[in-house]
């Protein structure tokens, strides 16, 4: 099978792993590479399966990306690589780190999905909350109805991403009233993917069942930040899960939603990399 992956920046600079959000949209990586470049940063994008061209797995599970994740790095040769994941991609890299204690040497979770047992159902905003409440009530039915919502995104992009947007916080509505943002989040939609909706889908079911870890098992350091005013993945389980993890450090942003990583990607890994500041 397919495992395939981005790399930006330098390429012979210091390897970082980075997982990005369900869905494959953000971040657009082409945005930075300048800056990977100035601060000497090989960046490392690995495409779950089912995005892109990475062979597609039936049942594939938050824990089930930590052995693929071993076996890049050592087609690489590169060793206990830092790793950045931004929303979607956190289960896998928190599920990683816990089964593989030495894979990574630091773990950064930026507004990070979380797994059944954290989500706050009733404080999530209405199309968010709608989904899950069809997923946890007839999985077979969301399916279907996530595939048509999806085929709908690909075909009216910019539609969707407007009425996604009318029921987010003023800081998520900003991002996608930024034309250059907006068509570059269209482009990756479309790029990854490539195979259809069914991972994107699956991807949204395996959210409502435990994490399959113990996170007492992730004693690396690991640095999260959480915007406020999430109306995706609420503030209240984002602390939860913060308080599960041993070697933690928490911020919040009151003035930042689930969609920061345009903001605030630069000084994330300035802190999680102990870089120069931007």
């Amino acid at each position: 099978r397919v495992l395939s992956w981005y790399e930006y920046g330098d390429p012979n600079g210091r390897p970082v792993l980075t997982l990005e959000n369900q869905g494959a949209s953000m971040p657009d990586h082409t945005g930075f590479e300048d800056w990977y470049r100035e601060k000497g940063l090989r960046m490392i994008l690995i495409v779950r399966p089912g995005y892109g061209i990475s062979t597609y797995q039936p049942q594939y599970q938050f824990t089930d990306l930590g052995a693929d994740i071993r076996y890049l790095c050592e087609h690489l040769k590169i060793q206990r690589p830092p790793m950045a994941a931004y929303c979607g991609g956190g289960p896998y890299a928190l599920c990683a780190a816990a089964n593989y204690p030495d894979l990574f040497d630091r773990l950064g979770l930026l507004g990070t999905t979380l797994a059944g047992e954290y989500l706050d159902l009733d404080k999530l905003e209405p199309i968010h909350r709608m989904s899950l409440q069809i997923s946890r009530r007839d999985p077979r039915l969301f399916m279907l109805v996530g595939r048509l919502g999806v085929r709908g995104v690909q075909k009216a992009p910019e539609k969707f991403y407007k009425m996604l947007a009318r029921g987010m916080s003023k800081a998520d509505q900003r991002v996608f009233d930024n034309p250059d943002l907006l068509a570059r989040t269209i482009k990756r939609t479309r790029r990854g993917h490539f195979q259809g909706a069914r991972i994107m889908m699956e991807e949204y079911l395996n959210h409502l069942r435990p994490l399959g870890v113990d996170l007492q098992q992730v004693t690396l350091p690991v640095l999260q930040w959480h915007g406020e005013t999430d109306g995706i993945i609420h503030i209240d389980g984002a602390r939860r899960l913060a308080d599960d993890l041993p070697n933690v450090r928490f911020r919040s942003f009151p003035e930042y939603g689930h969609f920061m990583v345009y903001d605030l990607w630069k000084d994330f890994l300035v802190e999680l990399l102990g870089l120069e500041s931007p």
